[in-house]
């Protein structure tokens, strides 16, 4: 997947946004694997941090992978410490700025002779090997090679790559593609190739319990090092409209922080604070480690009375609500959308980009209601819930099996409340959040205040 970055800037502070690492971190939620042979080493390395889902709860394991990101996936399975690229396509504004310097500062990326990397090229299972067996080399001195001719396409190897993939075949890192005799060195590296590959080469890497330093200061700090002392550290934020996930540890290296409990509080806190002030509704706090934001600590330990105001009484920030209750909350130019219950935040996706007429938003309700009702198309103006027909002044569509509805008559027909906010500084006035749930909201706000 080609990792696109955009970028915003928040008062003095530049947020780099990366739409390809949006995810869900809990392995056990992958609804796309399963039944996939290889589930358990897809599942323990998401769970080791090393890989990530997606917003829809998949994996994906088809989808393919950049130089960086492999780089990435490297650097985070090895804990390698954290580095400085030197490369002049890597600019301190890329997500990934940090795990390339990681893998390039002990030699598992060299670049190319120009200077570069070419992060965002899609990468061949060739440089999937040259990276795999120089990083195989940190860890001891592997003499084992197969032979060039065990693969019948050995001549379509790259030269810089050959060494590489016969060391790898020896160790069964790499091998034969599929049940072919080649090893199809131009083919790209996918997500599962990528967990498959790398899962070979951890068999070679001493794996020990990870004991917190006394004598390091977070700043000088692995990345599992980091984990052991602060535990699972990750935001997901709407950004741009779409959910970006944020794994804070990993970040954290980038920051001029010295400490983690400084850049948790300005993450979630402050800077959080001067983006609703700002960019609301195009962004929102969605979770932190997977609750509410206004669930978290360090959002109540920020607060001035000023933001308390703003965020309490004019943007009504989702919450965990109370057992038995939940919350939907969904954007107008959006199709990502999230489901605030009483111990978790759970994130989704439409299959249907939300529109509207008249002024009023139509949404993928199918979707929308899934697991709680059952949606039904009766007609243009008509849908079946659990059976029973409600009439919709709004109208209604069938587009391939999805119910297109009215978002907020059909919510309200359901018994449910619901509160539509455009924020104060919007710059699309179309734009807006709604929110649904099974218990009283505020009235819509409108921002006639000025400061």
């Amino acid at each position: 997947m080609k990792l696109i970055t955009k970028s915003i800037m928040v008062g003095a502070v530049t947020l780099t946004l990366s739409l390809s690492s949006l995810l869900s971190t809990e392995a056990a939620g992958l609804t796309d694997i399963q039944n996939h042979p290889d589930k358990a080493k897809i599942e323990a390395l998401v769970d080791k941090g090393v890989i990530t889902g997606f917003p829809d709860n998949t994996f994906r394991p088809n989808d393919t992978v950049t130089r960086a990101q492999f780089a990435a996936f490297i650097a985070r399975a090895l804990e390698l410490p954290q580095a400085t690229p030197k490369f002049k396509d890597v600019s301190s504004s890329m997500r990934l700025y940090g795990d390339i310097g990681r893998a390039s500062a002990v030699g598992i990326i060299n670049g190319y002779p120009d200077g570069t990397f070419r992060p965002d090229a899609t990468i061949e299972r060739q440089q999937m090997a040259i990276m795999l067996h120089n990083a195989m080399e940190q860890y001891g001195d592997f003499t084992a090679k197969d032979r060039l001719s065990y693969f019948s396409d050995y001549s379509k190897i790259g030269a810089s790559a050959r060494e590489a993939v016969q060391y790898l075949s020896a160790y069964e890192v790499m091998g034969r593609y599929g049940t072919s005799t080649k090893f199809e060195p131009s083919i790209k590296g996918t997500r599962l190739s990528t967990v498959l590959s790398i899962d070979a080469l951890l068999k070679y890497v001493s794996t020990v319990p990870v004991v917190v330093p006394t004598n390091k200061t977070d700043k000088e700090m692995t990345y599992s090092e980091l984990k052991a002392k602060y535990g699972e550290q990750y935001l997901i934020r709407r950004m741009l409209n779409n959910f970006v996930y944020d794994d804070l540890l990993s970040t954290f290296g980038e920051s001029h922080f010295e400490t983690m409990d400084e850049y948790i509080e300005f993450a979630i806190g402050s800077n959080g604070l001067v983006n609703y002030e700002f960019y609301y509704p195009t962004f929102e706090m969605i979770s932190y480690n997977g609750k509410a934001i206004t669930n978290s600590p360090m959002v109540t330990n920020s607060y001035d009375e000023r933001y308390n105001n703003i965020l309490d009484e004019y943007f009504y920030l989702p919450m965990n609500p109370k057992v038995g209750q939940f919350m939907i909350d969904v954007q107008t130019k959006s199709m990502d959308f999230a489901e605030y219950l009483t111990s978790t935040v759970k994130t989704h996706q439409l299959k249907q980009m939300p529109y509207e007429e008249n002024e009023i938003h139509y949404m993928d309700v199918t979707t929308i209601f899934k697991g709680r009702h059952k949606v039904e198309y009766v007609s243009d103006s008509k849908v079946k819930i659990d059976g029973a027909t409600i009439n919709l002044s709004g109208g209604v569509k069938n587009s391939s099996g999805i119910v297109i509805a009215p978002i907020r008559e059909l919510a309200e027909k359901m018994g449910y409340d619901t509160y539509m906010n455009k924020g104060w500084h919007a710059n699309d006035p179309s734009i807006a959040t709604i929110k649904i749930a099974n218990f009283s909201m505020p009235e819509d706000d409108r921002f006639d205040l000025q400061y």
